[in-house]
């Protein structure tokens, strides 16, 4: 795919399209690193405070420590939340010391659907920009399926964090102590909503692949590889989050989102598995819904009947008659 040997396409910066998919990718991607490197820097904020704290209080019990590391108006809680207390040993022997759980936290951050549908995205949008530069006739990720799979589960992105993500934020007051933060906002805003539809609008209406489906025989023969991916998804989670849950990991650090927390007793009124339930029917609906309808809109454009030559001269003598006929009017 990043072979050399292709034609060298000298004119390709000429391209408005080529700027438009590298500065979009190389945007997702930078904000990605920085909201994950914002993440880890917190973490690593809280240690250093934690520590220092403990340092200017050598009396102070592991019970003390703990409640100050609670102390939300000391420190932000979805940072803290990474930081485990425990006891350490320097030249006057045990001591208490902070410790942030970065590695965790990477891997945590890398679990989110959002961020991997936006790495895809992303990737896609540098493959076609390089496509321009070393074009071929065919590149084996770049084909009409993985276009519609990737529209459509950002797609997916954007609607279930607009429809149950900001919602449960907003009025579930232990979601937005731990999730509702300015940089959460600015980063969901972006991630979720700005670079999604951008995307969206850019890939089927201003650059879609040729279809390759008519719309009935898309949903009958080429419309479940997504939702496959979607299910190893969704059991890599519920394992991860179950092997958390057993070893006693704080509850906001098991599952990325919310409705996969099936142990949790009561969410705005209901208890995890429901909410599971109604998310996975939801994704569902949206996935066939969105997939069938980029495929319609794609199949459709490029489908239009070309007016003949007959209903132009037609068109052109109406226009001319009504001209003729507002003349005699005036």
């Amino acid at each position: 795919m990043f072979s050399f040997k292709n034609k060298f396409n000298p004119s390709f910066y000429k391209d408005w399209k080529f700027w438009f998919e590298s500065i979009l990718g190389f945007m997702i991607l930078g904000f990605l690193i920085m909201q994950l490197l914002f993440g880890i820097w917190g973490i690593l904020k809280v240690q250093i405070q934690l520590n220092g704290w403990i340092e200017a209080h050598p009396e102070a019990s592991l019970e003390k420590i703990l409640e100050h590391l609670q102390d939300k108006t000391i420190f932000e809680r979805s940072s803290a939340v990474w930081v485990t207390v425990g006891m350490g040993y320097d030249s006057k022997g045990p001591v208490p010391m902070a410790s942030g759980a970065i590695g965790s936290y990477i891997f945590y951050w890398f679990s989110f659907f959002t961020h991997l549908s936006n790495i895809l995205v992303a990737v896609w949008l540098l493959l076609l920009a390089w496509c321009k530069i070393y074009p071929r006739n065919e590149y084996r990720f770049l084909n009409y399926n993985w276009s519609l799979v990737v529209l459509t589960f950002i797609t997916l992105t954007s609607v279930v964090y607009i429809s149950i993500l900001a919602p449960a934020y907003f009025l579930d007051p232990k979601q937005r102590v731990e999730k509702l933060t300015v940089m959460s906002v600015f980063f969901g805003i972006a991630l979720h909503v700005v670079f999604p539809w951008s995307f969206i609008a850019y890939q089927v209406f201003i650059n879609p692949m040729k279809a390759q489906y008519s719309p009935k025989e898309y949903a009958r023969r080429k419309l479940w590889g997504g939702p496959l991916i979607l299910i190893i998804y969704t059991g890599f989670i519920l394992i991860r989050g179950e092997v958390r849950y057993q070893d006693t990991s704080v509850g906001s650090t098991r599952f990325p989102y919310f409705f996969f927390n099936i142990h949790a007793d009561n969410i705005l009124g209901l208890p995890g598995w429901a909410w599971f339930v109604i998310a996975v029917i939801l994704i569902l609906t949206i996935y066939f819904s969105a997939s069938n309808f980029y495929n319609y809109v794609i199949w459709k454009k490029e489908h239009k009947k070309p007016k003949n030559k007959i209903q132009e001269i037609q068109e052109i003598q109406k226009v001319q008659e009504d001209k003729e006929v507002v003349i005699i009017e005036e």
